[in-house]
């Protein structure tokens, strides 16, 4: 039977041929193309899988709501990228059917995939989550941990904010951080619910290697869990609110140690006691008097 049906093919086949020869025309029999096996790139990274993943469901959700949204001149941040464009703000310059052209601040241009796209930038936002609490666009004498060109603690304002969480924190300069690492000033620590302002304190602390110990009245409080101590006149040192012990009962009434008290001694005295140093002792060959005792 299936010999007799490749035969029924085969003569039709000759027979369609002798027409078309007939006519003038050339018959040529039709091959079904091979698949094609060569390692060619298009074809392998543009051949959709039969399923994809939950993960790449998300990413693709992602892509779209973020292609979608974008216009350009918005403002993002530049993630999960190589040096000379990790963190970098960038601009929305153009918009094309496959990708999009971000534009740095020096004129440098990059060129992103939709389908990179919610991985390569993340988008500016209004305001961002830090220790539960919402920092804003704007917010001013924002906390941050570097060194600061403004007198006293390190503070800055909120310029900008992104979606995953980077800040850029203006004071001098612009500088990027993760919003858990800045904080704005509350009443009393998020961490430790008893030290609030005003608190008297002890803590340890480092000059380089040399260790020492500080106290004094606690001048402002972070939502990051970071407190400062105004230990005299002019210095108000850093420290996270985990390593102070708070004072709970004193015959100290004072509580300012940048107010400096002496005992009233008595006038006929040659010398005032300060209860910090070690009490007078007189010159060797010079005899303490009477009164002086």
């Amino acid at each position: 039977m299936v010999k007799s049906l490749s035969s029924i093919l085969f003569l039709s086949l000759f027979s369609l041929a002798a027409y078309a020869t007939d006519n003038g025309a050339e018959f040529r029999i039709p091959l079904i193309p091979e698949p094609d096996s060569r390692p060619d790139y298009e074809n392998r990274t543009n051949r959709k899988p039969a399923f994809l993943t939950a993960e790449e469901l998300r990413i693709q959700s992602e892509n779209e709501e973020l292609k979608r949204a974008l216009q350009p001149g918005d403002y993002a941040i530049i993630q999960n990228s190589v040096d000379g464009w990790q963190n970098q703000i960038v601009r929305i310059k153009s918009i094309y059917d496959t990708l999009v052209v971000v534009e740095k601040e020096d004129g440098n241009e990059a060129h992103i995939k939709y389908k990179n796209l919610s991985l390569s930038i993340s988008p500016e936002v209004a305001c961002v989550k830090s220790h539960g609490i919402d920092i804003c666009k704007n917010e001013e004498n924002v906390h941050y941990p570097l060194p600061t060109v403004s007198l006293g603690y390190p503070k800055g304002k909120v310029v900008r904010a992104f979606k995953n969480g980077a800040v850029v924190i203006r004071d001098g300069g612009d500088f990027v951080f993760d919003a858990e690492q800045i904080g704005i000033a509350v009443k009393c620590s998020p961490e430790r619910e008893d030290i609030c302002e005003g608190d008297y304190v002890m803590a340890e602390g480092f000059r380089g290697a040399e260790k020492f110990t500080f106290k004094g009245p606690i001048e402002k409080v972070f939502s990051n869990g970071m407190v400062y101590v105004k230990s005299d006149v002019f210095s108000i040192l850093p420290i996270n609110v985990s390593s102070v012990s708070k004072r709970l009962a004193t015959l100290d009434e004072n509580n300012d140690p940048s107010i400096l008290t002496e005992i009233n001694t008595d006038a006929k005295m040659p010398f005032r006691v300060n209860p910090e140093i070690e009490p007078y002792r007189a010159p060797a060959g010079v005899p303490i008097t009477k009164d002086a005792e």
